[in-house]
């Protein structure tokens, strides 16, 4: 009898241990969301850090919400688009088209994570300023308020993380052919 009581709170002390377990790894577990925004902060900071030519960046506009985000998709048909971002991201096949990450996933850049000098514009205030209408005073006034302003879109990563395509402005407007920036040694790097 005491055997089968020894069995028994070995087997429950198991169980419990890893019912544990796996709600720890529930809670450490990102969405694909959760991680692309995180991949793309990393990214940003890379990109306009002081080891590059972009250091003087110092606000973004908050890209674009929703599937066309490139400058480049208002000029392309989507069979258009979707062969550019085969060539960028070296694809062979449809299924690896499939799997890049950027599209329908929500950006949420956290401006925590971003290096200190570096600002976050809200797409909504700057999309207030520039729509037809506002006065020139108020442009101004804005990028007095922003100086160094540069756009980014949202990034197209293929599923390893370690390439990405993006479009990428300062000043007014997106370039209309998107870059290719890798991760080479831990950082993003423009090809």
């Amino acid at each position: 009898m005491k055997s089968v009581i020894k069995i028994s709170f070995v087997l429950f002390g198991l169980i419990f241990i890893s019912g544990c377990n796996d709600a720890d790894n529930e809670i450490n577990k990102k969405t694909t969301s959760e991680l692309y925004s995180e991949k793309t902060t990393k990214l940003l900071n890379d990109i306009t850090d002081e080891n590059t030519s972009f250091f003087y960046c110092q606000n973004i506009v908050e890209p674009r919400k929703g599937e066309k985000t490139f400058d480049a998709q208002e000029f392309l048909t989507d069979e258009e688009f979707k062969q550019v971002i085969f060539e960028k991201l070296n694809l062979q096949k449809e299924s690896d088209y499939d799997s890049i990450i950027g599209f329908s996933e929500e950006l949420i850049i956290d401006e925590k994570l971003l290096r200190k000098d570096l600002n976050v514009v809200l797409r909504k205030e700057f999309d207030i300023i520039f729509s037809y209408g506002s006065s020139e005073k108020a442009r101004v006034n804005f990028y007095e308020k922003y100086p160094d302003l540069f756009f980014m879109s949202k990034p197209i990563f293929n599923k390893e993380y370690n390439i990405a395509v993006i479009d990428f402005g300062i000043g007014g407007c997106l370039a209309t052919t998107p870059f290719v920036v890798r991760l080479i040694d831990g950082r993003w790097e423009f090809d």
